[in-house]
């Protein structure tokens, strides 16, 4: 997928679509066998989502062994993303945990809905 790609599939609001308002991305990309994006191919799919008005989550599950492979800083992967999820436990070794982060708008809302899916213990 590059960002061409990101662009034909952006639908516009209408009467029979609620159009496109967030594009997913995998870094580094589980089934195509480990495939890492490069800082370049995230920026150019960052910049036609901005264009468009639509956000970008990164599926980062494995976003640090994506910037060792590539020799670069994290931060030059998500630098054009609005929301990021990584996981603790792939790549920094951790026994287990993910962490979601992006805006504080996002952040509230994410806790909002883990708290209505029963993801929380007390108010």
């Amino acid at each position: 997928m590059d960002a061409s790609d990101v662009e034909n599939a952006i639908e516009k609001r209408s009467l029979g679509s609620s159009g496109t308002s967030l594009v997913c991305i995998e870094n580094t990309h589980n089934r195509a066998g480990g495939t890492c994006w490069s800082p370049e191919q995230t920026e150019a799919v960052g910049e036609v989502a901005r264009r468009r008005n639509v956000r970008v989550h990164l599926d980062g599950a494995r976003i640090f062994n994506a910037a060792v492979a590539l020799n670069v800083e994290v931060r030059e992967l998500v630098r054009p993303v609005d929301s990021l999820t990584f996981c603790l436990s792939k790549g920094l070794s951790a026994p287990v945990g993910a962490l979601v982060v992006g805006d504080k708008e996002f952040i509230e809302k994410a806790r909002r809905i883990r708290h209505m899916l029963g993801g929380a213990l007390s108010d």
